[in-house]
C-alpha cells in the first residue's frame, strides 16, 4: 500500500511540476501588477525583442449594471492604442468580466518595457493575463 501511495504521490508531483513549466513556455513574459489600495493597478511587463503580437487581458468578477473598467497601455513610455478587435472599456456588464487590450508590436533592437494602468469601479480584480497570438 506504501509503494502504491508514493508512486502516485510522484505522479502527481511530476504532473504539477509539468503544468507551470508549459504554462510558462506559452507566455510572452511575466507582468508583475503590485497589489494597492482602490481599484486600480499599474501593471508592467517586460518584453522581448522580437515583433510580437500581445493580448493584455485584464478580469473581474461581481460586474453588475454600474460597473466600470478601462485601461490604457505604453511601451517604453509612449502611449499605445489598442488594435482593432480590442475591448479596452466596459460599462454596466454583469457576472465574470473582462477588459483586454491587442498590441501588435514591432521588432526592436533591445528589450521594452510594456505598462498597463487599470481602473474599475463596482467589480472585484481577479487577474491579468498576457497572451501571445
Amino acid at each position: 500500500m506504501i509503494v502504491i501511495r508514493s508512486a502516485i504521490a510522484a505522479a502527481v508531483l511530476l504532473l504539477g511540476a509539468a503544468a507551470p513549466a508549459q504554462a510558462a513556455a506559452a507566455a510572452p513574459g511575466r507582468c508583475e501588477a503590485p497589489d494597492t489600495p482602490g481599484d486600480y493597478r499599474d501593471v508592467v511587463c517586460p518584453l522581448t525583442a522580437q515583433p510580437q503580437r500581445l493580448r493584455f487581458v485584464a478580469r473581474f468578477s461581481g460586474g453588475h449594471d454600474d460597473t466600470q473598467a478601462w485601461l490604457t497601455a505604453s511601451l517604453d513610455g509612449v502611449e499605445l492604442s489598442c488594435a482593432p478587435g480590442s475591448k479596452p472599456r466596459l460599462i454596466g456588464e454583469d457576472g465574470d468580466v473582462f477588459i483586454d487590450c491587442l498590441l501588435p508590436l514591432n521588432a526592436s533592437p533591445a528589450p521594452r518595457r510594456l505598462e498597463i494602468a487599470l481602473k474599475w469601479s463596482h467589480a472585484q480584480y481577479t487577474g491579468i493575463e498576457l497572451l501571445s497570438e
